[in-house]
Parts: C-alpha cells; sequence; structure tokens
C-alpha cells in the first residue's frame, strides 16, 4: 500500500438525541429515541497517493467535515480503517485545540506535546508556527476564540509545518487568506513535506481549487458519487459545487 492516506470501507455513524418536549411524534408513539443513528459516511474507499492534491467537492451535510475528521483521526470510524503514511493535519473553519481559552502560542505548545515533543522542542516548534503564520506577539497571546478567520487559519497552518505534517486538510478556510500567505502555503506544499504526502481540500471557490489541486472527490449522501480531473468533474456537475 504506496498511498500517502488510505481510507477502506470506512463508514461513520453518529447517535441521534431528542428533546422530549420537542418530538410531538415521539411522544403520541411513546418511542424512546434509543437506537436512532444518522450515516455520515457509507463504505469510503479512498486512496491519495504520495504528491496528490484532491479537492472535496458536495452539497451541505454530504460528510465533507466528517470525512475530513476521519482521514485527520480526530474521530473514530464506526467501521473500517483509515491508514496515514506520515503525520496529518486537519486546519478546520472551527477549532484547532481542546480548549478555546488557550492562547495561540499555548494551543502550538499543546501540538507539540501531543505529538510526542518534549516541553522545550514544543516551545521551540511553536515559535516556528508563529513565524510562519507571521503572528505577532499580540496575536499569539490571544485566545484562540478570538482569533479572526484569517489568524486562525494562519495559526492552524503554522502549527502544521511546524510539526512537519505531510498530510494536509482544509476545510473551507483558505478563502480568509491573503495573496501573499497563499504563495507561502504553495510554497510549503510544493517544496516542503507535503510533496510527497498528499492535500485534501474543502473549498467552494474554483479559483483556490484549481490553484491547489488537480483532481476532484464528489461527496453526496456520506457517500463517494464521482471522482477524477478536477477540471472535468467542476464541468460534469455544472459548476454545481464550487463558484
Amino acid at each position: 500500500m504506496s498511498a500517502a492516506l488510505h481510507l477502506e470501507n470506512v463508514s461513520v455513524e453518529f447517535p441521534v438525541f431528542y428533546a422530549p418536549e420537542r418530538s410531538l411524534k415521539r411522544n403520541l408513539l411513546g418511542g424512546s429515541g434509543h437506537g436512532l443513528r444518522i450515516n455520515a459516511l457509507q463504505d469510503i474507499n479512498l486512496s491519495l497517493g504520495r504528491g496528490s492534491r484532491t479537492a472535496l467537492l458536495g452539497g451541505n451535510a454530504s460528510g465533507k467535515t466528517t470525512l475530513l475528521r476521519a482521514a485527520a483521526g480526530l474521530l473514530q470510524p464506526s467501521k473500517g480503517s483509515v491508514v496515514r503514511q506520515g503525520r496529518a493535519f486537519a486546519v478546520l473553519n472551527v477549532g484547532l485545540g481542546v480548549d478555546p481559552d488557550l492562547s495561540a502560542y499555548n494551543t502550538a505548545i499543546g501540538h507539540g506535546l501531543l505529538a510526542g515533543h518534549d516541553v522545550k522542542e514544543s516551545r521551540r516548534r511553536a515559535e516556528m508556527a508563529m513565524e510562519f503564520g507571521e503572528l505577532d506577539d499580540k496575536a499569539a497571546d490571544t485566545p484562540i476564540k478570538l482569533l479572526g478567520p484569517g489568524q486562525r487559519l494562519r495559526l492552524g497552518t503554522g502549527i502544521a509545518t511546524a510539526l512537519e505534517a505531510n498530510i494536509l486538510l482544509f476545510d473551507e478556510v483558505l478563502e480568509h487568506a491573503g495573496p501573499e500567505f497563499l504563495d507561502r502555503l504553495m510554497g510549503y506544499i510544493r517544496q516542503g513535506p507535503p510533496s510527497q504526502g498528499a492535500v485534501l481540500m474543502v473549498e467552494r471557490a474554483a479559483g483556490l481549487l484549481l490553484r491547489f489541486c488537480d483532481r476532484a472527490i464528489v461527496l453526496e449522501n456520506g457517500q463517494v458519487t464521482d471522482q477524477g480531473e478536477l477540471a472535468s468533474v467542476v464541468q460534469r456537475h455544472a459548476g454545481r459545487y464550487v463558484i
């Protein structure tokens, strides 16, 4: 298996809970709601080889973010397996750590510790993250819940580079980047560890996708419905998933 990221028969189910006062039908039928589950992903088989640059397209609630989280190891599949050759890091549109009250700098330290580095090395890599993300002292000391979208993007990407992640996963965040930072990120992808890893990206802006990706996967109702060369996939779906 030579893929940098390999998903085999991956399914993810989430339980559904109802507040008693909010479900008239449930009250009338006397149901408890226990055992109800939503299939967010169903039997996903996906291999992204080394150097792959793939756009993940789909409508709302199609399972895109769930797939990214499973690929990054942020949630455990209900069924199937995920194999990562290298270190994966997800830059999501919400959340970069377990505590939103932590500062950007301490969040970066925390990721270093979680990656297995000691405190001294984690601090060194946190400094690297601040430098790559061009976050000044004020931003570094700001709780991540108070950072703007562009700052969260630069922090997340900075942490990924500091940890030398070679599998990068983006969830609708690059629209918040300026041209200079996009150039910096592209340089990292082309020349850094991701050049031997994989990039999987959720975005709706065609310009961004065409700049970073060459292939695409379409996800609908938790299932892969199409894949192939990016421009061809976009054309087949008549711009349905991009703007």
